[in-house]
């Protein structure tokens, strides 16, 4: 299965460890984001430069910042939309 990040943008559902809000971090300040980013040292993939980022995909190798909801993902995933 796949999952459609937004802009065309689209992961296998195999290499999906984790979609988080991306307000989470940003309550904690944008200091929390980047230390989640070094720790895990994993390249960075704004998947739309100009939209707002609302979710934060991180897979095997790659953290996506998506335009698109957590809870849009997660019903993509749930009815195996993309």
């Amino acid at each position: 299965m796949v999952l459609h990040l937004g802009n065309l943008v689209i992961i296998s559902s195999k290499k999906l460890i984790g979609i988080f809000d991306y307000n989470l971090f940003k309550k904690n300040g944008k200091e929390e984001l980047y230390n989640f980013i070094n720790y895990s040292k994993k390249k960075i993939i704004k998947v739309d430069e100009e939209a707002k980022i609302k979710s934060l995909i991180v897979t095997d190798n790659e953290i996506y910042l998506s335009p698109i909801a957590t809870t849009t993902l997660k019903k993509r995933i749930e009815k195996n939309i993309y």
